[in-house]
């Protein structure tokens, strides 16, 4: 585990509610827009069950992080730490390359999200390739890059989720006029499974509706670092409890409403829905938005790890503590170029990799439930245990819950799910870099 950081009172630092907004900018992506789809195959009871039961469990894992690092390893600055103080340095070193091979690969899904949300800005322009799409995205995701500390990030935190909730509420009145059928006529209280799956095939087809849910709330990987910029840390369950339970709120209602007006026909991303016009314009420019500040925080927790790496004399801090201009000049020159060079590394990769949204299927199963479940849990089992101190008989039981049933279930059953999805995708994938213009 590192060493304890000096510590800086000059450099910015999160409220608890800038912590909150964070969180939900991270987490609350374009999952909550395919969340009606998952529900339309698994029915109304199991659904609505699932995303209370997703949130509990997100904000209690949220919660424990908080209460190891802030009651056991006060300096810990991410899963990394956490995994070697409490398991060893081997342990430590596999987390580390596990969560940052995790966000390296969400880079150029986030990029080719915001390229596709371009494209529907301007209705699929005649004449312009996917990979100019993703390029445009890339040129309006630098300047915001160029942030070195969450405290900035967390200003386009508020808006971010502000556009995105905005832009799911638009989809859903527009989805309410258009509604040929009455609210329920083409639900199902049941799980309906895809017609063309039978046996084993339908049950993954079921378990893969329900990882999404699970996926729609990932993002405790990234919970240490935004508590380690936290001007008060102890208040970070505060913020946890506070985003989640507005990510429920907003889950929920997305799923009442567009689930209960298309019923099975419910698109399986809510945008397409909308037929072109102003409205389809406004809410892809704002999933566009909300998506690059989710690049954007991603890309600056990815980009210190390089950065110490590589600059270790030049601490990033001294970029908002320095006195004069010219004294932090050669940090931000510095952290523009590792951040230039993981938007390169994401546009390339986001049109290089035939089928890499199935990929990136296959590693967030892989990863969410360790992510959600495991490792926070494993965390406070051992840390308690290392310090002698008893855990109470309901976070046993709950700890229990996620390290022997959700993390196997999820890790094992969603990964399998997700190998035969991308074996669809495959076939009918494009070759690197590949132009299909409108």
């Amino acid at each position: 585990m590192r060493s304890a950081p000096e510590k800086l009172t000059d450099v910015p630092r999160t409220t608890w509610l800038q912590t909150s907004m964070l969180i939900m900018g991270e987490v609350m992506g374009t999952g909550v827009l395919a969340l009606p789809s998952a529900a339309a195959r698994i029915g109304w009871v199991l659904s609505l069950c699932t995303v209370l039961l997703f949130a509990f469990c997100s904000s209690y894992s949220g919660s424990l992080l908080a209460r190891v690092k802030n009651d056991f390893f006060e300096h810990a600055e991410g899963y990394a730490d956490l995994a070697h103080a409490t398991v060893g340095p081997r342990f430590g070193l596999f987390t580390r390359i596990l969560i940052v091979t995790n966000w390296l690969l969400l880079l150029p899904y986030f990029m080719i999200a915001t390229g596709a949300s371009l494209e529907g800005l301007f209705f699929g322009a005649e004449g312009v390739c996917e990979y100019a799409w993703t390029l445009a995205a890339a040129g309006v995701m630098w300047l915001p890059s160029q942030f070195t500390t969450l405290t900035y990030i967390s200003y386009l935190a508020l808006p971010s989720t502000i556009a995105i909730i905005v832009a799911l509420i638009t989809i859903l009145v527009a989805i309410t006029a258009q509604a040929s059928r009455p609210f329920g006529a083409d639900t199902s209280a049941g799980i309906q499974p895809p017609p063309d799956k039978a046996g084993f095939e339908a049950f993954l087809a079921v378990f893969s509706a329900l990882s999404s849910f699970v996926f729609a709330y990932q993002g405790q990987d990234m919970f240490c670092e935004i508590m380690q910029e936290m001007a008060q840390p102890r208040e970070a369950t505060k913020a946890v409890m506070t985003s989640y339970l507005a990510m429920s709120c907003t889950y929920t209602l997305s799923v009442v409403v567009a689930y209960g007006m298309d019923g099975a026909h419910v698109k399986g991303f809510l945008p397409e829905a909308l037929g072109d016009g102003a409205a389809k314009a406004v809410v892809n420019l704002l999933v566009a938005f909300h998506i690059m500040v989710a690049f954007v925080l991603t890309a600056n927790l990815v980009s210190k790890i390089f950065y110490a790496l590589l600059f270790p004399s030049r601490p990033l801090a001294s970029a908002s503590t320095a006195d004069t201009w010219q004294a932090s000049f050669p940090v931000r020159l510095r952290w523009m170029a590792v951040q230039t060079s993981l938007l390169a590394f994401a546009y390339v990769i986001a049109n290089l990799i035939p089928a890499f949204e199935a990929m990136q299927s296959l590693l967030g199963a892989m990863c969410a439930a360790p992510i959600v479940f495991g490792y926070p849990a494993l965390f406070c089992v051992l840390a308690h245990r290392q310090h002698g101190r008893p855990l109470g008989a309901l976070d046993t039981a709950l700890c229990a819950v996620f390290l022997a049933l959700f993390t196997p279930m999820f890790t094992v059953l969603g990964s399998i799910g997700a190998v035969l999805d991308m074996r669809d995708a495959l076939q009918s994938a494009t070759g690197p870099f590949s132009c299909h213009a409108a």
